[in-house]
């Protein structure tokens, strides 16, 4: 077979985070094999496979007990699962634990795990896996961040111009974003606790925790953002929603009335940490970004959260522990002259090399996997995909949905549609496919630029 008849799939959860440093190593494949790849939300994988029937399933993490199930399906029909990991930064390297499918990481088998940094190789030495396995950890970087460390790729996108034209902020002297870490605001505990419990096995401890400091966070730092902006009418406050939260609409009643608060959801981040003159988060991955900008950094620490100050910011960030305080050093411009030579030392032990060829680096590792596919690893795919047809079909639900004439995805159990009569509405248009021309859209644009 030649390289350009085997096929890739990214699995790219949130569109706004995850297209573009997936579609750049997908641009390469292209450009210098041939090769398609294909860019899918979380969900209907394995129909996504049955169709495409790829050699190769890109993966973002495996910290739910449906991704581990995914992983394991997808190898037993023959396809070679790859981990491109997401998300990497963390306050204590066990926290990577879950990310890679701990503890029972090796019995997935997983072909390779393309991570961050040699912390996350040594981290799984340290917890007694097999030489064997270990060597499946390799460092490559994330393409994510390729946009903002490769001097070729850094003006990709819009310009200032375009970006105070879209955004209208012609009459603003500045820019000051909120980053917001607060994915479960608005979750019942009962759904969190579900969710965290019975779909990943975290203690109560943990998923008490991280919910009570969701709620907390929420309702403080848009209390103080909204303040921010009264205070300060001569700045617009970008409040940038995360990537996964839900419940956006109950942004709508905080702010209202505030000319000078723009709620952002579901966009990329990177024009808001270009193009802002400072970003205000609580233990975000933006703030490193920010960093490799060159932007200065709020650490927002107004309460006893049970997630404690990382670090860095005590080194990198200016740590500010309520309202009257970041009112003043806002007004005080203080931040202008932010300047912190060795917070590089520190972004390379996160991103390894910062030298923005993460993709290239991704993409020869796929490409090794996809040299190896032949005729017969193809053969064996499209005929376990067709018994897994079969045995799907086979299903007494199944047949009885085919027998009412009822699509499939149509639940016959009462108490979904109840669910759905008093559930709130939420936010999933991050979540979605990206379609073939989309793809090769953003790849045209790429070629002025790679």
């Amino acid at each position: 077979m030649n390289l350009s008849e085997k096929k890739v799939l990214f699995i790219t959860t949130y569109k706004a985070r995850d297209f573009e440093g997936n579609a750049l190593v997908g641009y390469y494949l292209y450009k210098n094999y041939a090769v398609e790849s294909q860019f899918i939300h979380g969900y209907s994988v394995k129909q996504e496979i049955e169709k495409l029937k790829p050699a190769v399933l890109i993966m973002d993490h495996l910290v739910w007990d449906h991704k581990k199930e995914l992983a394991f399906w997808a190898n037993s029909v023959g396809v070679k699962v790859v981990i491109l990991f997401t998300e990497g930064y963390y306050k204590d390297i066990s926290s990577f634990d879950k990310i890679f499918g701990h503890p029972n990481a090796d019995k997935l088998n997983v072909t390779k795990y393309l991570v961050w940094n040699n912390q996350m190789v040594k981290r799984v030495k340290d917890l007694d896996y097999s030489d064997e396995f270990s060597q499946k950890m390799i460092v490559t970087g994330s393409p994510r961040f390729d946009f903002l460390t490769n001097t070729s790729l850094s003006s990709f996108g819009f310009s200032k111009l375009d970006f105070i034209k879209k955004y209208d902020l012609q009459d603003y002297k500045e820019i000051i974003t909120y980053m917001s870490t607060t994915p479960y605001q608005g979750y019942s505990f009962e759904k969190f606790y579900s969710r965290y419990k019975k779909k990943a096995n975290f203690s109560d401890e943990i998923i008490r925790n991280f919910y009570d400091d969701n709620q907390k966070q929420f309702r403080n730092h848009t209390t103080i953002i909204k303040k921010l902006a009264v205070s300060n009418p001569e700045i617009v406050f970008f409040y940038k929603s995360h990537p996964s939260e839900a419940y956006i609409s109950n942004y709508e009643t905080v702010f209202e009335g505030v000319n000078n608060i723009k709620l952002i959801s579901n966009e990329n981040v990177r024009p808001f940490l270009q193009y802002s003159n400072l970003v205000i988060q609580r233990n975000c991955t933006t703030a490193l970004e920010s960093w490799l900008l060159g932007k200065p950094v709020v650490q927002l620490d107004d309460a006893d959260y049970n997630s404690k100050t990382y670090k860095e910011h005590l080194d990198y960030s200016y740590l500010i522990n309520n309202l009257e305080e970041l009112d003043a050093f806002i007004k005080s411009k203080e931040y202008q002259n932010w300047n912190v030579d060795n917070v590089t030392t520190f972004l390379e032990g996160i991103f390894g090399k910062l030298d923005g060829l993460a993709y290239k680096r991704v993409a020869d590792e796929i490409v090794m996997i996809l040299e190896k596919w032949n005729e017969t690893d193809q053969t064996n795919l499209e005929n376990n995909l067709l018994k897994y047809r079969k045995e799907v079909d086979t299903r007494f639900m199944n047949r009885v949905k085919d027998f009412l004439r009822l699509d499939r995805k149509t639940s016959l159990r009462p108490k979904v549609y109840i669910k759905r009569l008093f559930r709130k509405k939420k936010n999933n248009s991050n979540e979605v496919n990206i379609e073939p021309n989309e793809v090769h859209e953003f790849y045209n644009k790429l070629n002025d630029f790679v």
